[in-house]
């Protein structure tokens, strides 16, 4: 634009710009309201959005509601709470409590008209037990001993199960599991017994079926060369397991990973090779029983499996009271009235003494016989007189015994023999000839004497344990580790201590003695203290592909004269054969020719005398 330097010149006006008015248009719709903070450019540019993206009817007449709601929405104070109720998740855990509340109320009216020949199932306050532990520093929250104390009662009132009793608690990761330890009814075990004997004379004959069908090819594998493959020894696996009722599986065993929001679960029977294999690996428990386990050797089962093995370890080895408190059973004669019948015979009159000595070794030899069948059946001593606390706290260790039973090194309370089982007998008909029973009985006196020598040779290896109510005085240290130690459970309040006995080899298993109380209890990772710690049993040799016999030996490499004259020989035999073979074709061909010629010789002499 040019600017003249006249002083008087008038200077020309603006021209129209639309781009010009266009932004100071735009300016002024920007500008930001003092009250509310926003602009008008804003607010038509999301009030024109939202009407194009919703597209409603007649939006001219919707124009100053839809204004309107945005001005509400933008200036509306935020906050967390939600227009809908989620659930947290202890909601779902409170229902599960409160309809357990619901079922005990309701089983207690029903559990007034009980029949009197019904088996009193006695359950065992946790608040009452956990009282004399807390002394010791051994506890579980309030919180988890009263949703235990529901869940024990709920579960006797649903199952066939009598005795119950708090076993303890094994420490997992993630999980813990809460076990409870009881004992079936007489109804119940009777017919597990049956439904045992069933399967197991099903497994007898799917095996004897098999066992024909595959005859002939475990005959073809025996019979097999010397270059069959070789398989690695597993362990014996045909060590039968305890019957129900008995040695390992006298006990049944409930466990759960939350009490009273969780069901119990029953473990399986623990067989004798499930036992032995889980003293050679260490496993730690992961709170879920359907848990596989890779360890080396391989273990025959899950983690419910090796949970309830390492049950019937800790079992065997902690379940202790005081002496005297359990008495072997006597089904037939009272204790008292045997003790009656001596206190007379000895204040007779001195004429019958002999007569009387004799009666007492009967009586004491019939005794001995007795608790030699019954050895396996404690039960609680009614007369029982608490020993004091200094005595129970004794270093020896004397005055209190194992009420549980030993585990041998087969994995079972009771050692089992292959000879003990019948042999199969073959059942031919009967003949009345004296020859044919006289044979029968000489085969019969030479089987019961080979019976008798395998027997012998077994009893020298036969294990026995130590028995029942054996005291803890007899208990081998390890590695110069006493096996238990004994103190009181307050050293400044003496008067109202009482005794308190710690399993050094389980560590977590501990029991008291408090008058005509006690208890045991275990709560621990289910392992059992090594003071060498844990290593893993080494690997076997690297495993032969064949067996190396005789046959299959390796031969020396021979040397370069052998390997010529050997080349040598194989070049010239075939040549030798070829050539007397080809002598032997030629002579014969000479041979032929020559009588064809001989014989055309003679025709053509027939032809020319003809003519």
């Amino acid at each position: 634009m040019e600017y003249s330097y006249d002083v008087d010149e008038v200077p020309q006006g603006k021209l129209p710009s639309i781009k010009h008015d266009i932004k100071q248009a735009k300016m002024f719709l920007m500008k930001d309201s003092p009250e509310s903070g926003d602009s008008l450019y804003n607010h038509l540019s999301e009030l024109l959005n939202k009407i194009l993206s919703e597209r409603p009817n007649n939006a001219v007449d919707i124009f100053e509601e839809y204004s309107k709601k945005i001005k509400e929405q933008r200036y509306k104070v935020k906050n967390n709470i939600q227009d809908f109720y989620i659930p947290i998740g202890d909601y779902d855990n409170a229902k599960k409590i409160i309809k357990l509340f619901r079922m005990i109320k309701e089983k207690e009216k029903k559990d007034i008209h009980i029949v009197e020949n019904e088996e009193k199932k006695i359950i065992q306050n946790l608040f009452d037990l956990f009282y004399y532990f807390e002394q010791i520093d051994i506890g579980l929250p309030r919180s988890d001993l009263y949703m235990l104390n529901l869940s024990i009662r709920k579960l006797v009132n649903e199952k066939p199960i009598t005795k119950p009793r708090f076993w303890g608690k094994i420490l997992g990761k993630p999980k813990n599991f809460y076990v409870l330890e009881a004992e079936f009814t007489k109804e119940e075990l009777s017919r597990r017994l049956e439904l045992e004997i069933k399967t197991v004379d099903v497994e007898k004959i799917n095996d004897d079926d098999s066992s024909g069908n595959n005859k002939s090819s475990i005959e073809k594998k025996l019979n097999s060369d010397s270059t069959s493959r070789v398989h690695m020894v597993l362990p014996n696996q045909n060590i039968p397991p305890e019957t129900i009722g008995t040695g390992t599986n006298k006990k049944v065993y409930y466990v759960c990973n939350f009490p009273g929001l969780d069901e119990w679960i029953e473990l399986p029977s623990v067989l004798p090779l499930q036992i032995t294999l889980a003293k050679k690996i260490l496993h730690y428990f992961t709170g879920c029983l359907d848990t596989l386990i890779h360890t080396y050797p391989l273990y025959p089962g899950n983690e419910g499996n090796y949970l309830r093995s390492q049950i019937a370890r800790i079992s065997a080895a902690t379940l202790i009271s005081p002496i005297g408190f359990y008495t072997f059973e006597n089904e037939d004669k009272d204790p008292e009235e045997v003790e009656e019948v001596e206190v007379e015979e000895v204040e007779e009159d001195e004429e019958e003494e002999e007569d009387i000595n004799e009666e007492i070794e009967e009586e004491e030899q019939e005794e001995i016989e007795y608790n030699e069948i019954d050895t396996s059946i404690i039960s609680e001593n009614h007369h029982y007189k608490p020993l004091p606390v200094k005595e129970l706290v004794d270093p020896s260790m004397s005055n209190w015994c194992h009420h549980s039973e030993y585990i041998l090194s087969q994995g079972r309370t009771v050692w089992w023999n292959s000879t003990d089982e019948t042999e199969p007998k073959n059942e031919d008909d009967e003949d009345d000839d004296k020859e044919y029973v006289e044979e029968e009985e000489e085969q019969q006196q030479q089987q019961q004497e080979q019976k008798d020598v395998k027997r012998k040779d077994i009893d020298v290896k036969k294990e026995i344990g130590p028995p029942l109510l054996t005291p803890l005085s007899e208990d081998i240290a390890t590695d110069g580790m006493p096996y238990w130690t004994a103190r009181l459970s307050s050293s400044i309040q003496q008067d109202t201590s009482f005794a308190v006995v710690r399993s050094n080899i389980w560590p977590g298993a501990f029991s008291f003695a408090n008058d005509k109380t006690f208890a045991n209890i275990y709560i621990g990772t289910g392992h059992k203290y090594n003071v060498q710690n844990f290593s893993p049993p080494s690997m076997p040799p690297v495993q032969e592909q064949y067996k190396v016999d005789l046959d299959i030996m390796e031969a020396q490499d021979p040397s370069i004269e052998e390997e010529e004259t050997q080349h040598l020989t194989r070049m010239t035999t075939p040549m030798m054969n070829n050539s007397e073979l080809d002598f032997g074709e030629s002579f014969e061909d000479h041979e032929n020719t020559k009588d064809q010629d001989e014989e055309s010789y003679e025709s053509d002499e027939k032809i020319v005398e003809l003519n």
